[in-house]
């Protein structure tokens, strides 16, 4: 017999998906933190891959149910030293908060839904493209490394392909 207590720890509410560069930049500045129900720092953490944007993402807020498109460390050799150090400081707070947005979006996607095309506007307002390609997973060109890592009230679950 299941219990509910038991029940409501086995909701999903959130899937990680690691791709190999920044999805493109947000345009738009000075949009509010949404509020954080979810602390999934820890999946972040336990990953070095992902250390940079960890970084970033531990200073941002995000609603309770989303997926995050991850860009591993490799990804920000494209931003200037100067330019990821701002990211860090309080007086980067608005243009980290939509980096981090653009990287997410209030739909739950695992591979298999991302491997059928088609786009979901990120959090930060842009349109997100993602497809299948030559067997790869591409959003908005960027390559999935590492999919469907299931976050569930701040732990994580390896999802069943």
């Amino acid at each position: 017999m299941v219990t509910s207590d038991w029940m409501a720890e086995l909701i999903i509410v959130g899937v990680i998906q690691v791709v190999d560069k920044l999805i493109q930049i947000p345009q738009t500045i000075g949009l509010l933190l949404l509020r954080a129900v979810l602390m999934i720092d820890w999946i972040l953490g336990s990953n070095p891959d992902v250390s940079t944007f960890n970084s970033l993402f531990k200073k941002s807020s995000f609603p309770s149910s989303y997926s995050l498109f991850v860009p591993d460390n490799s990804s920000f050799e494209t931003l200037h030293p100067v330019e990821l150090s701002y990211l860090e400081t309080d007086f980067g707070r608005h243009d980290r908060a939509n980096l981090i947005r653009r990287h997410a979006c209030n739909d739950v996607l695992y591979a298999k839904d991302l491997i059928k095309g088609g786009k979901v506007s990120s959090l930060e307002g842009e349109n997100i493209h993602y497809r299948a390609e030559n067997g790869d997973i591409l959003v908005d060109d960027a390559n999935i490394t590492e999919s469907d890592i299931v976050a569930r009230n701040g732990n994580h679950l390896k999802a069943a392909r």
